[in-house]
C-alpha cells in the first residue's frame, strides 16, 4: 500500500516545510499537504520529482521498500514510462483487454497509457508493479 507517511518523515529530517516541497513541485500548499495525510494521491511524476528532490529511490520514499538507496534522477520521462508499460504487457503476451481486467481499468485506458494520451494513476501504476514484479524505480528509469 502506498502512503506518504515516509515522505513526511523525510521532509522533516531535511528541515523542509510542506511549503518548500509544494514550491519545488510548483503546486499549491494545500495540494501537497493532502498528500501527506493520504487524502489525495499524487501522480507518478510528482512522486518521481519528490524522490528526485530527496535523492532517494522511489520505492523507499512511498513506503514500498525499506531499502533506502541514494539516487539521482534525470528529468521525468513520460515517453519512457509509456514505452515500458507496453513492453511489460507484451512480455507476458497479454492483450490490452486481459491487462485491463487485471488492473480494473478499461481496454481504452491501456491504449491511452501506452500512447501517452493520459497518465495512469499511482494506484494503477502500483498494480502494474505487482502484476509484473517490477519496482517503480525500474519502471521510471530503465528502458525495458
Amino acid at each position: 500500500m502506498i502512503t506518504f507517511n515516509r515522505v513526511k518523515e523525510i521532509r522533516k529530517d531535511k528541515d523542509l516545510t510542506q511549503g518548500d516541497i509544494a514550491q519545488y513541485l510548483n503546486i499549491k500548499l494545500y495540494t501537497y499537504s493532502k498528500y501527506e495525510v493520504n487524502v489525495n494521491i499524487p501522480s507518478l511524476e510528482t512522486v518521481y520529482n519528490i524522490s528526485k528532490l530527496f535523492y532517494l529511490n522511489i520505492d523507499y520514499v512511498i513506503g514500498l521498500s525499506d531499502k533506502k538507496v541514494k539516487r539521482e534522477y534525470p528529468k521525468y520521462n513520460a515517453k519512457l514510462v509509456a514505452h515500458n508499460l507496453r513492453v511489460l504487457r507484451e512480455s507476458k503476451n497479454l492483450t490490452r483487454q486481459q491487462l485491463a481486467i487485471k488492473l480494473g481499468v478499461t481496454q481504452s485506458s491501456i491504449h491511452r497509457y501506452e500512447n501517452m494520451l493520459c497518465n495512469p494513476s499511482l494506484q494503477v501504476i502500483y498494480k502494474y508493479t505487482k502484476i509484473f514484479n517490477i519496482s517503480m524505480e525500474d519502471l521510471c528509469t530503465k528502458k525495458l
